[in-house]
């Protein structure tokens, strides 16, 4: 079971890799060949910066909570990051069942048509799974229908009874290594904390 959700502070800055492990070899001719080796993931870099004492101990009694790398918690994306860009609204439901390991999902919308629901670099989850995708491609609606286009591939198979989520998202992680801070004399602080995506 996860720990409590990391609090609600919204970071100075952050960073976000998306991992995806690769083997590569390159013959004497140099030509090369490239094969994904593993599942792809995040990793995110939070940064906070003048910390009051509150804020301190909510962050630091919740890395003790989860107990360093241990357990798994949900953090919220940064602001900006969290909500998709495109013209998205109401319930998007999954329009066609996906199965797991396909980069593209059908989905049906009440709105107007023509118009731009995701934008690429939006991120978005489905009901039904914690995994976090990015939008590799604008998806513009057919009248209430449409498909959006995402990488990685998809974890678990989607149905028509899920949706699909592009607001308010959070991410399933943990903490990448144990973590200390600093505390200067004027009592306020600063983290730089990293965060590994956990898939189940």
């Amino acid at each position: 079971m996860p720990a409590a959700t990391f609090p609600s502070i919204e970071p100075t800055g952050v960073q976000i890799n998306l991992i995806a492990p690769t083997q590569i070899s390159r013959s004497l001719s140099g030509r090369e060949t490239r094969n994904q080796v593993g599942g792809t993931y995040y990793e995110l870099t939070y940064v906070f910066d003048n910390l009051d004492a509150d804020d301190r101990r909510l962050v630091s009694g919740h890395i003790a909570n989860a107990k360093g790398p241990l357990q798994s918690f949900y953090v919220k994306l940064p602001t900006s990051i969290d909500d998709a860009t495109g013209a998205a609204s109401g319930t998007i439901s999954v329009n066609a069942n996906a199965a797991a390991g396909d980069t593209s999902v059908a989905y049906s919308k009440v709105s107007a048509a023509n118009e731009t629901v995701f934008k690429a670099g939006d991120m978005i989850q489905f009901s039904n799974h914690g995994k976090i995708y990015e939008v590799t491609t604008d998806s513009v609606s057919t009248t209430t229908t449409g498909t959006v286009n995402f990488y990685p591939p998809l974890k678990t198979a989607v149905t028509t009874s899920h949706t699909i989520n592009y607001q308010n998202l959070e991410i399933l992680v943990r903490y990448k290594e144990d973590l200390g801070y600093e505390v200067r004399n004027n009592l306020f602080a600063d983290f730089t904390i990293e965060f590994v995506e956990v898939v189940e």
